[in-house]
């Protein structure tokens, strides 16, 4: 019953995470336009390697799923989201088990997410500094991903974030 429960469970979770990632990404806007494109915002992380410093950093809250989503993005699909639950407080939390609310993921590029999003089966993520009033999140996060359709995996490392994220609700 169990595998069973999360098996439905799964593609559950992918769905949502496809469907806040497409929201997040069309509603970014310039600071010009009043959304919540942040030029005081930090991301960074370390993709096989090689350097991941976002173009565009955003961040919202939301009640229904009660997270937090934390997106960096090169403007062109590739980009690293960070699902943390809107109550998360200070302390370090393990990626990869499927009743975690902490889930991450980076996409290489557009499409559809089975093909380019390598979702976080370890790792962990530390949040640092956690203000609800002022609404800033500050912390560190590593991660291995796979691509479920393709096993193509990446390391991510290094990943840093300190950002206002904004409620949507």
């Amino acid at each position: 019953m169990k595998t069973y429960m999360m098996n439905i469970l799964k593609p559950s979770v992918l769905l949502l995470v496809v469907a806040l990632s497409t929201f997040s990404f069309t509603s970014c806007k310039d600071d010009d336009e009043g959304g919540p494109a942040q030029s005081s915002a930090q991301f960074f992380a370390k993709v096989n390697g090689a350097d991941f410093n976002p173009e565009f950093v955003t961040g919202f809250s939301q009640s229904l799923p009660n997270n937090i989503l934390l997106t960096g993005g090169m403007g062109n699909g590739e980009q690293i989201q960070l699902f943390i639950p809107k109550d998360v407080t200070v302390g370090t939390y393990d990626y990869g088990d499927p009743t975690s609310s902490h889930i991450a993921y980076y996409q290489k590029i557009d499409g559809d997410a089975l093909d380019v999003a390598a979702f976080a089966t370890s790792g962990s993520i530390t949040i640092s500094e956690h203000d609800v009033s002022t609404k800033t999140l500050e912390g560190s996060f590593n991660f291995d991903g796979m691509i479920p359709n393709t096993q193509e995996s990446f390391t991510i490392t290094s990943g840093t974030f300190d950002l206002t994220y904004e409620a949507l609700d």
